[in-house]
């Protein structure tokens, strides 16, 4: 029988249902109280009432669901396809209300994703790690649902970067530094992807290009120099008797 029921590491609700035999959970975003169990009991309601009358499409509810691949895999095709079903005023205004989330929070996926990565890297590499991620991408992203992150919001981060005071008399952090802090975001959020079945937000989107740096080792003098020392080619050196 579907149910709501609230998560216990975060308390926010989900609704837990089962289309014919598979289980399939939803979280939401809101949490566990009397006025927001109240909202979902309305859209749950609706729900019971189309399961039993053949007419639920679960992509009316949940369109975005990665439950919506799973059953279609197991011939579950109808329930892929959006239809238009009869739902009450106060059912479309709770849905509208209720925001599906696809994944954790941000704060908690990077902290998984470097807890499981960690033992790859040096001690060195893991401490600018961390501290690229506590400084810069858990207060921007760390609050929001890593499915529910968009392009747009990637690129507006980026274009922040270029604003944050970097060393010295540089008005914002380098190219250099911008790719790789926007490097670590593209891994977590592609993991989360693929583990959550979603589109990664930061597809397409390329690197800043990189001002070459012109190495010099050497001085014109330093140059002169070697120059001086270094013998003909074929000239043997010359070796005290």
């Amino acid at each position: 029988m579907p149910s709501i029921r609230n998560r216990v590491d975060n308390n926010l609700l989900f609704f837990d249902l089962r289309v014919d035999g598979i289980r399939c959970r939803e979280q939401t975003l809101l949490p566990d109280n009397k006025a927001n169990r109240k909202k979902l009991q309305v859209i749950l309601d609706q729900i019971e009432s189309e399961i039993a009358a053949g007419t639920f499409v679960y992509a009316n509810y949940f369109p975005g669901s990665k439950a919506l691949k799973r059953l279609a895999k197991l011939g579950h095709g109808n329930q892929a396809k959006t239809e238009t079903t009869v739902a009450s005023e106060q059912v479309v205004k709770c849905l509208a209300e209720v925001s599906v989330a696809a994944g954790p929070l941000f704060k908690d996926f990077a902290k998984t994703w470097f807890d499981e990565r960690s033992i790859e890297w040096r001690r060195s590499h893991i401490k600018s790690l961390l501290s690229t991620m506590n400084g810069h991408l858990v207060p921007h992203f760390g609050e929001k649902v890593v499915g529910n992150i968009t392009k747009s919001e990637v690129l507006e981060f980026r274009a922040q970067l270029g604003k944050v005071k970097g060393r010295g008399d540089m008005s914002g952090l380098s190219p250099k530094r911008i790719n790789e802090i926007m490097g670590l975001l593209r891994q977590i959020i592609n993991e989360a992807a693929d583990r959550f079945e979603f589109t990664s937000p930061l597809l397409n989107i390329k690197k800043l290009r990189q001002r070459k740096t012109d190495v010099e080792p050497f001085s014109l003098g330093d140059v002169q120099r070697i120059l001086a020392s270094v013998r003909p080619v074929g000239i043997p050196a010359h070796r005290d008797q």
